[in-house]
């Protein structure tokens, strides 16, 4: 990953009264906010403790000029909070803090936007000076963008050159697999998932998992993490028996280091769930799933964001095998955790209250399902978080709303916007829902006619995807004999009838005996 030369990030217009307004915020922190955050950052000490804020070095060793029309106050912001947040990201005020930063800048884009801005002057200072070693402030900064991102999970091209700028800095100084290149591997391999680069993913989360592996040993913690992370790209890119096999030896890793890492137990065996649930195996699925859960609830609690995204997982496979009740229950449960942590306008706030709205409609509900559509859609829409693929679930779920209230053309409209994000995304899930309920609608307007193409595109990619026998295979042999019954092919109709009904009665048969334990 070359550095130079350095694309400049965009910058919007500096807010100067805005960002002096922060700082007189950070000064007027508690002192017992630091203390309990065991705040060691000399620049964060300078705003807690001093009441004011000191140089990153002597303004004569690095002049603190405005870059891009950014005046010196919003570089020492950045590079005084920088400190803060490293030492505070786990601490209960974290989230408190980054709000009143994103505040001051208008959106978490904006925070990274300032970053990546610091970081770039940072670079062509260290690139002037002709210096081998690697600036320790320009370290720390990557380092805490790296921690912020992981954080809030947000994802634009501001964060994506933080995360290469990170990686590439310390190869160029340490070699390509240094074991402090570590959390910029996770990170990289992260946002490189997010954005469906699978192969660059699965590329840096093999080399952080020999690093890891190297350094500390097969059976080590940071073994079983990297294997965790590894197996979910494997997941994601529907390698499911590599998966399969990459997560079963995680788990043994993690049971063998026993109590005092069940958080990570717990995530290996979510998302050991998750790829039993895309295979059809129900009941291995509700097993791994409840015993993370049942991890995630000792540890931390009911009310811990983990906690909220097991229940969400575990709510996908019962509303999978038509156990409507416990579904509803889980995914309440979920979007009331989610705005308890995470607040009532997170993106995952969104995708519960859309997974809740699409179990409504798989019962002819649309009513009920409608209010929390558009909640989720104005919270995707907004001014935070843009994740493409929780936006185009939301938009799925409403179109689907649509039509089943009869307004078709709105329907076909959204449901056209979410496949032309699929078709440049490849993602065959999204690409083989989106064909699937564009015939629908098509059905449902009686134009079976122009439903056959969708159809039968859809049913391609799932088998291909998913294999012959999946739910998801037998959802669009359900509706390929619905389209054939309204042409008045009977024949074809009973055949693909008969084909879904033997898949169902399968997934159905598969959960008898699974039995749920009391949330």
């Amino acid at each position: 990953l070359p550095i130079w030369p350095i694309a400049l990030p965009q910058h919007a217009p500096a807010r100067q009264e805005t960002h002096r307004a922060l700082l007189e915020l950070f000064a007027a922190v508690p002192l017992s906010v630091s203390d309990e955050a065991g705040v060691s950052s000399r620049f964060a000490r300078g705003i807690l403790k001093d009441r004011r804020i000191p140089c990153r070095r002597a303004l004569d060793e690095v002049p603190f000029q405005a870059v891009h029309g950014a005046d010196p106050d919003t570089v020492q912001a950045a590079l005084a909070f920088h400190g803060l947040v490293s030492d505070m990201l786990c601490s209960k005020a974290a989230q408190e803090l980054i709000t009143v930063w994103k505040a001051a800048f208008g959106s978490e884009e904006a925070m990274f936007q300032t970053y990546a801005l610091v970081a770039s002057q940072m670079l062509q200072e260290w690139e002037q000076s002709g210096a081998e070693g690697i600036p320790t402030d320009l370290i720390f900064l990557l380092d805490d963008a790296c921690a912020l991102y992981n954080y809030t999970g947000t994802a634009s091209d501001d964060v994506s050159w933080l995360l290469r700028t990170l990686v590439s800095t310390r190869q160029r100084v340490f070699g390509d697999e240094h074991p402090s290149l570590f959390a910029g591997f996770k990170a990289y391999t992260e946002l490189c998932l997010h954005g469906g680069e699978l192969e660059e993913a699965q590329r840096f989360a093999e080399m952080a998992l020999r690093v890891q592996i190297r350094e500390h040993g097969m059976q080590s913690e940071k073994a079983g993490s990297a294997m965790n992370t590894y197996g979910e790209i494997l997941r994601v890119s529907q390698q499911y028996n590599d998966a399969l096999e990459v997560f079963l030896k995680a788990a043994g890793v993690a049971a063998a280091l026993g109590p005092a890492h069940a958080d990570l137990h717990a995530a290996i065996l979510s998302n050991l769930g998750n790829v039993y649930h895309s295979t059809g195996n129900y009941p291995e699925a509700v097993n791994a799933l409840v015993a993370a859960l049942e991890k995630l609830e000792a540890r931390f609690g009911e009310e811990h964001a983990d906690v909220a995204t097991v229940c969400n997982n575990l709510a996908a496979v019962f509303a999978e095998v038509n156990e409507v009740q416990r579904a509803a229950e889980l995914y309440a449960r979920a979007i009331n955790t989610r705005q308890v942590v995470l607040g009532p306008r997170h993106p995952m706030v969104a995708e519960a209250l859309t997974n809740l709205a699409s179990l409504y409609l798989q019962c002819q509900q649309a009513g009920e399902a409608l209010p929390l559509l558009e909640r989720a859609f104005e919270i995707v829409q907004g001014g935070g978080i843009r994740d493409p693929d929780t936006v185009a679930q939301v938009m799925n779920a409403l179109a689907s709303c649509y039509k089943d209230m009869q307004k078709f053309d709105d329907a076909i409209a959204l449901f056209q916007d979410v496949l032309s994000y699929a078709e440049t995304r490849g993602d065959p899930e999204m690409l083989s829902k989106s064909l699937n309920n564009i015939g629908v609608v098509f059905i449902d307007m009686d134009r079976p006619a122009e439903a056959e193409p969708y159809l039968s595109k859809a049913l391609e990619i799932k088998e291909a995807a998913y294999g012959s026998t999946h739910p998801e295979t037998g959802a669009t042999c359900e509706c390929i004999a619905i389209m054939y019954q309204c042409m008045n092919r009977m024949q074809e109709a009973e055949y693909w009838a008969a084909r879904a009904n033997n898949i169902k009665m399968q997934a159905m048969m598969s959960m008898q005996g699974v039995s749920m334990p009391g949330m």
